[in-house]
């Protein structure tokens, strides 16, 4: 005997994605509907997770990256930022995926939540970050776990 489904039993959650998620980001916005502050926060431990999306990784190991992530959340600082981020050459020699950078050199980590940034179109905005920032042999890293999109 098969017991019934119930649509409890039916709903999935992406096991990439397992933080709390403010849906407001991905909701389209038409020209007439004024602009929605877009949030998103990340659990500590999908922020730790590397982004997949290659123009983010470039030639630089995910695997690294990820290695990298866990350890600025574990060691780092609390670090926040309001800005726009500036694209980088991606090309530290650690092998660190990061493909934006904050004033002062500060290195932003290529993780899920810039990767869905980038998807949603956000990178290119005035941004409220949140996230942990470490220096590791002279290079600042910062990995986010929050932003918000500020309107103009």
């Amino acid at each position: 005997m098969v017991p019934a489904l119930s649509l409890a039993s039916m709903i999935f959650v992406p096991a990439a994605f397992a933080g709390p998620y403010d849906a407001s980001a991905h909701v389209a916005q038409s020209a007439a509907a004024p602009a929605v502050n877009a949030a998103a926060t990340m659990d500590v431990a999908v922020a730790s997770h590397s982004a997949r999306a290659g123009e983010l990784i470039g030639s630089n190991c995910s695997y690294t990256t990820g290695m990298m992530a866990r350890r600025v959340l574990e060691e780092g600082q609390d670090w926040s930022y309001v800005g726009t981020l500036e694209a980088t050459g991606n090309n530290l020699g650690s092998m660190v995926a990061v493909p934006y950078t904050a004033p002062d050199g500060v290195n932003v980590i290529a993780n899920e939540l810039v990767e869905l940034m980038s998807a949603d179109g956000h990178l290119r905005s005035r941004l409220s970050l949140t996230g942990k920032l470490l220096e590791v042999d002279g290079v600042r890293y910062v990995v986010l776990v929050s932003f918000k999109v500020i309107n103009a």
